[in-house]
């Protein structure tokens, strides 16, 4: 059979004729017919000889020797094979002329003009994808049919022209037809000529992308008489935006009428050319746009200092400095945020020591975002929020280097948190194990760290006071410990809650847990506290109780540590003896894992009164109930 494959390849019409009875309609590894691999080769006479006995066969995606042909700029295959397979399209709806078209094979348009019109399952037609290559002379050939049509997302040719930065297209297109449609997105041809500019990273030879530049240049050009009024319906950006976004510093002058205007964040041109640093674009709209405030009351000056933009900065400083936003925060808060060292130096001076509504500073901002040269907020240091939070607590939720800040040990916020809570409710690993060494540990009415961890979820944490509780290393954070460390992360263990608001007073971390369903802390608490209360009550119970979301690998935790014990005296209706399983059915539990795991260890077991949990499930009507139990 290889030989009538290559035969195929080589146009050996002879072979083809003495073997076509054997061999028709046979197909390669890559799912080809001879005929298809003629087309491609150019072996015209064997296509000639295949058309009728092989046409209509199609690949694994759908191709047909058409479309082989079209695609690769066979005409006379075109010809010869249009009559039998045109119309035929692939899996994706691609037909012959979309293949002809992506390879500006104009030639064999005449062949296929059958299949104008036609769209493949993205909505494209041969005009869409012509005008995105470029092809003028496709482009020509196929508008007058196809210039009205859209895509599945409402996208025309005009717009794939413009997307790829195909000026010339754009001009052919104008001659004849008016575009002034928008996609689902909102967006028009002009939107789509400006991001093309977006590709110009990819671009590495830099002759190319220049050549590239100025073909959008060209489009954008073009399009603006047509379109320049244009703002997007869905957020609202402006012609004039744009121009700020990409740098069309010489296309302002025309809009005018677009100052001040705003979008959807209430964001303006100056503030997107603050955001990207657009020197000249900011140098000429600074007159008319300065001292507006977006959604958030942040100014254009704001915007640079939180995107790193200097030189914007230092333009928009003295038109904009005294603006405070909404929250009262400084630019200095904004520029703390990105960490940019010149801007913050820059700002200083005018900023340092100013908290915003919540009486957050610069220095708060800071380290939030993780960054560590501390020392030139120095006169921050000794500065609170409203709620009491200390820069202490706050490197403690960042996981933040914490010896600028020692000091401010063992203080409390209004929630009579410590820096160490709040290490643990971040789960900020390394600020909670140097935490709970410098502040005291001694907690009365306060929720101690690992009531927060188990509240949160803080895997880390929870880990760490896992494994500290029975080894002198966690190979799961792969630590070692210190004795002290080890003694002190035993006695989180051991602690109960005590005049809390949130919870009755003698939980502990794992029934905590429990009861807000947290699944991570329940896994690891599970192998750690095996504690139940004075009644017999496990946290095994007080699932089964509250029927809790917990996940699979929690509840099988659970079960594996507390399955088998029972109540050991009368305790909230339930007699001595009732087991987690006599609960759950008792409660008619959802969870049907809960009731099958127990009923492993449990279904036979009896209470004080000689009952079995199937005798607590009588007052369901579910029957997968009653069949776990028996």
């Amino acid at each position: 059979m290889l030989q009538w494959f290559q035969a195929a390849a080589t146009n050996n019409s002879q072979y083809i004729e003495q073997n076509i009875e054997t061999y028709q309609n046979a197909v390669d590894q890559y799912g080809r017919t001879a005929l298809m691999i003629a087309a491609l080769r150019r072996s015209n006479k064997v296509v000639q000889q295949l058309a009728e006995a092989e046409s209509k066969v199609q690949t694994k995606e759908g191709f047909t020797a058409l479309m082989i042909a079209a695609g690769c700029q066979n005409e006379k295959a075109v010809s010869i094979l249009a009559p039998y397979e045109a119309g035929i399209v692939s899996k994706q709806n691609v037909s012959a002329l979309m293949c002809a078209a992506s390879v500006g094979a104009t030639d064999t348009f005449k062949a296929l003009k059958s299949e104008l019109g036609l769209q493949n399952s993205k909505g494209q037609t041969a005009l869409m994808i012509a005008a995105a290559q470029g092809y003028d002379e496709c482009v020509e050939q196929l508008k007058k049919k196809e210039y009205k049509i859209s895509d599945a997302t409402n996208k025309n040719a005009m717009m794939y022209a413009a997307s790829s930065g195909k000026f010339q297209i754009i001009e052919q297109l104008l001659k004849n037809y008016t575009f002034k449609s928008t996609d689902q997105k909102g967006w028009t041809a002009l939107r789509y000529a400006f991001s093309a500019l977006d590709n110009l990273n990819d671009i590495q030879d830099d002759e190319v992308a220049q050549g590239f530049a100025q073909s959008c240049l060209k489009c954008i050009q073009l399009l603006m008489n047509e379109e320049k009024d244009y703002r997007n319906e869905n957020d609202q950006l402006t012609t004039l935006m744009l121009c700020a976004i990409y740098g069309g510093v010489s296309m302002i002058p025309a809009l005018q009428s677009q100052f001040k205007v705003q979008d959807t964040d209430g964001n303006t041109a100056l503030m997107h050319a603050a955001r990207l640093g657009q020197i000249e674009v900011l140098t000429a709209l600074l007159p008319h746009e300065q001292k507006l405030t977006n959604d958030k009351g942040m100014t254009a000056l704001m915007v640079a200092a939180e995107n790193s933009q200097f030189d914007a900065v230092k333009l928009l400083f003295d038109a904009e400095k005294s603006i405070l936003d909404k929250e009262q925060n400084t630019p200095l808060h904004y520029a703390a945020l990105s960490g940019d060292e010149e801007i913050i130096n820059f700002l200083l001076p005018h900023y340092i020591g100013k908290q915003n509504i919540n009486g957050v500073t610069a220095l708060m901002n800071y380290i939030q975002k993780g960054h560590v040269n501390f020392a030139k907020f120095a006169d921050e240091f000794s500065i609170y929020t409203k709620a009491g939070l200390t820069p202490l607590m706050v490197a403690a939720q960042s996981d933040a280097p914490l010896e600028s800040f020692i000091s401010q040990k063992n203080i409390r916020d209004e929630s009579d948190w410590n820096a160490t809570i709040h290490a643990a409710a971040h789960d900020s690993l390394q600020a909670f194990r140097q935490l709970i060494f410098i502040e005291s540990q001694k907690y009365k009415s306060q929720p101690q760290p690992i009531f927060v961890a188990a509240e949160l979820g803080s895997v880390k944490i929870l880990k760490l006071i896992s494994d500290g509780s029975r080894m002198s290393r966690s190979d799961y954070l792969n630590l070692e410990l210190q004795s002290k460390e080890q003694r002190i992360l035993q006695s989180f263990l051991k602690a109960k809650t005590k005049n809390l608001v949130k919870y009755p007073d003698g939980l502990n971390a794992l029934e905590i847990a429990v009861q807000v369903q947290n699944s991570n802390a329940v896994r690891i608490l599970g192998y750690c506290i095996q504690e139940r209360d004075e009644n017999g009550i496990t946290p095994l119970m007080m699932m089964c109780q509250f029927d809790c979301a917990l996940d699979k690998q929690a509840i099988k935790v659970m079960v594996e540590r507390f399955a088998g014990q029972a109540l050991k005296k009368d305790y909230a209706g339930l007699p001595q003896g009732a087991t987690a399983l006599m609960i759950a059915a008792g409660m008619n539990v959802e969870n049907t894992q809960i009731i099958e795991e127990l009923a492993k260890y449990e279904k036979d077991y009896l209470d004080s009164k000689g009952q079995k949990a199937i005798d607590y499930a009588k007052g369901s009507d579910r029957t997968e109930l009653f069949t776990l139990l028996q």
